[in-house]
């Protein structure tokens, strides 16, 4: 009966197997002494004083550079960031070897992915400066997109031996968060651009245990989305989503061959 089930969805569902190139993505350290740290947080705006509007959004890109080569920020359409001024909305500041995106309450900022530029070349060892690593982050995008949920690693009696991916894609991911039955789950997770004109990612987890597996999509707005996936036992690469226009939830057929 089993085997028959087994038949029975491998035609009727699809399987994801393809590989995905690997891209910068949030925080990492380079070669040549630079770092990138690379987080969405909120902050006051430092012309607070003088009657600006706060600011929302804040993100940082540091290199460890002594040199005046430092990080350079892009919008989406591949344009320079401006320096801070008045009536000026989104644009970066910089404090030694820190720039900062920053962008005000109210700005209506391009959607899309935003990218930190930073020297891989130190000054004093000799190298090329002129070489330089991207670091993609996804900002401001008003709808959470789509989320699905594949699992690699074949049948198996040992959960540990899977690892699941989580594929979101028409919006950035500002936050990614991986749950096994309600409980956040950090250890093992990766999250790789994949395509930075459709804004694809991947996210992918390395499972330890059997459970109920979630992975959920956010952005600085009010907007998410989420799939789940269970693992327990003896299971099959099958699943069935649900196509809605935000939630897709994606669901794994187990297969307990031992009943």
């Amino acid at each position: 009966m089993s085997l028959l089930l087994t038949l029975l969805l491998w035609s009727l569902v699809e399987v994801h197997s393809q590989s995905f190139p690997r891209l910068s993505f949030m925080s990492q350290t380079l070669a040549n002494h630079s770092y990138v740290d690379v987080s969405q947080v909120g902050r006051p705006d430092i012309r607070d004083g003088e009657g600006v509007q706060c600011i929302t959004d804040l993100t940082t890109c540091c290199t460890r550079d002594q040199g005046a080569h430092r990080a350079d920020w892009y919008f989406p359409n591949g344009t320079r960031l401006p320096f801070a001024a008045p009536n000026i909305d989104t644009y970066e500041t910089r404090v030694a070897q820190r720039v900062d995106l920053r962008r005000n309450t109210n700005a209506n900022s391009p959607t899309g992915i935003y990218r930190c530029d930073i020297p891989t070349g130190a000054v004093h060892d000799n190298t090329d400066i002129s070489v330089r690593d991207t670091v993609y982050v996804g900002l401001y995008t008003a709808s959470g997109g789509s989320v699905s949920i594949s699992v690699s690693g074949g049948l198996t009696f040992d959960p540990s031996q899977l690892t699941l991916t989580c594929i979101s894609t028409g919006g950035p991911a500002t936050t990614v968060t991986w749950t096994r039955d309600s409980t956040t789950v950090t250890q093992g997770t990766q999250t790789v651009l994949n395509d930075p004109v459709t804004a694809q990612y991947t996210h992918t987890l390395t499972v330890t245990t059997a459970g109920v597996y979630t992975c959920t999509v956010a952005n600085n707005k009010p907007s998410s989305a989420s799939a789940s996936t269970t693992v327990a036992g003896i299971y099959s690469q099958y699943y069935v989503c649900t196509h809605k226009p935000v939630l897709r939830l994606c669901l794994v057929i187990v297969h307990n061959y031992s009943q």
